[in-house]
């Protein structure tokens, strides 16, 4: 197999937000770190109203098929991460894609 070009086209959809704006740096941040917490919104990146601004990123992503998933660690400490949303095949688990379990029958 040879490759003729190289292709630098990001895994993540593309949501043109503002530059500087709170909701660019968010995204920009959950993309290159992975998973982010609460508390890196409100430190490294000075956004204070973390839940308001991920709920409009949820819903810009939801047209793509993503959405940010929160997961509680404690005292009111949550890590936040970009995923993937698969569609349920009814018989089968949760997130299987339908690809896979049409290949699976």
């Amino acid at each position: 197999m040879t490759q003729t070009e190289l292709n630098f086209k990001s895994f993540y959809p593309d949501l043109s937000y503002p530059y500087g704006s709170q909701k660019r740096k968010m995204y920009d941040h959950l993309k290159t770190v992975c998973s982010c917490t609460n508390a890196d919104f409100v430190r490294h990146l000075n956004v204070f109203k973390y839940t308001g601004r991920i709920s409009e990123i949820r819903e810009d992503l939801a047209a793509f098929g993503w959405t940010i998933r929160a997961e509680r660690l404690h005292d009111g400490l949550f890590c936040y991460h970009l995923e993937k949303i698969y569609k349920h095949i009814p018989g089968q688990a949760p997130g299987i894609q339908r690809a896979t379990a049409m290949a699976v029958v």
